[in-house]
């Protein structure tokens, strides 16, 4: 499930997503890549070439501190 929930006027608008899988995370940046904002598409390169290559290990990071 992706939802994406934007406060506030456009130009100071607050953004809360809420993906709760990696394939929800693609589903985002496929949504993003459709836009017509430069700011989607700048949001939507940082998801697939930063967060989403190390989304993995970050799991299994939060997987560790919880069992702690």
């Amino acid at each position: 499930m992706v939802r994406i929930i934007s406060y506030g006027r456009l130009a100071r608008s607050k953004w809360e997503v809420v993906c709760y899988n990696v394939n929800d995370w693609k589903k985002l940046a496929r949504k993003l890549g459709k836009g017509e904002s430069r700011r989607e598409e700048v949001l939507r390169r940082l998801i697939t070439d930063n967060f989403l290559p190390n989304l993995p290990k970050i799991v299994e990071d939060m997987v560790i501190l919880t069992n702690q």
